[in-house]
């Protein structure tokens, strides 16, 4: 069996570029995932009942969009999701160190992470940000006396909804990335073409 490195090198920048497709249409929907986590939430309030099982599958429930998808479209699209809360989480902690009447919430956050943020590393199975998101929600505000007699509240639902919108901006700065992939792999194209048309530059000097 012969191999063919250019045809192979073509067909990793296609195989690029239909994972750039796919990702770029996912991250439009973390959005109604944002929601999504809301409704049950509110659902889980008022009725305490868990709705599980409303999930926003897009390699599943829209064949007929996508007439091609990846093999794994829905784990890609899972690890979209856990990792756009994870990166959030970060961004929200990075904001609440710039301000110092964050202070308390930023410490609450960073040890609930240490706490709870296992799952985000290595291979945890679906669903983790959904359940970080949803450990968040379980727990109650509490009220911190400070030094001088202060009192400082720490809302855990109001550091979730900072949270879900930093998780959109996320999904905005990938997709503005993803965007690149086509003009990149012109690039990548291009380079080997110039290198042979130097070296035929050289041969003629």
């Amino acid at each position: 069996m012969t191999l063919d490195p250019k045809a192979l090198g073509q067909k990793l920048l296609q195989v690029r570029e239909h994972l750039s497709d796919e990702f770029i249409a996912d991250l439009m929907l973390i959005r109604d995932e944002n929601e999504e986590l809301r409704r049950r939430h509110q659902h889980f309030v008022l009725h305490d009942v868990d709705t599980v099982g409303v999930k926003l599958y897009p390699a599943k429930e829209r064949e007929s969009v996508y007439h091609a998808n990846s093999p794994f479209r829905a784990g890609n699209y899972d690890l979209l999701k856990t990792y756009s809360v994870y990166l959030a989480v970060h961004r929200t902690l990075e904001m609440m160190d710039r301000d110092y009447k964050q202070r308390d919430s930023f410490n609450w956050l960073a040890s609930f992470l240490d706490a709870n943020g296992s799952k985000f590393h290595g291979d945890s199975g679906y669903h983790v940000g959904d359940e970080f998101i949803s450990a968040m929600w379980d727990e109650l505000p509490r009220m911190k006396k400070n030094r001088g007699g202060s009192v400082s509240m720490i809302d855990p639902d109001s550091i979730v909804e900072k949270i879900l919108h930093e998780r959109l901006r996320v999904a905005d700065d990938w997709t503005t990335e993803l965007m690149s992939v086509p003009r990149d792999n012109l690039q990548f194209q291009r380079i080997p073409l110039e290198d042979l048309l130097r070296d035929a530059d050289a041969r003629e000097e």
